[in-house]
């Protein structure tokens, strides 16, 4: 039904939604990138840190320097 209306298969659209969540999260800056992927129910920091470069063309250490100094 997801992957009907949608055109994304649900896993897809469920990681999304968490890859975006996290960088709500990491904008706030309360939590370590290790404890964001944790939250959001990733596996390891590093499977969370590929996709999160995959998603956003920019690995999430880089994304929370960047908001740091803006």
């Amino acid at each position: 039904m997801v992957k009907a209306n949608l055109n994304i298969a649900p896993k897809e659209y469920t990681s999304n939604l968490k890859l975006q969540k996290s960088k709500e999260l990491i904008k706030e800056s309360k939590y370590t990138i290790s404890e964001i992927a944790s939250m959001l129910g990733f596996s390891s920091i590093h499977y969370f840190s590929r996709r999160f470069k995959q998603k956003f063309d920019i690995n999430p250490t880089e994304y929370a320097n960047k908001i740091i100094k803006s």
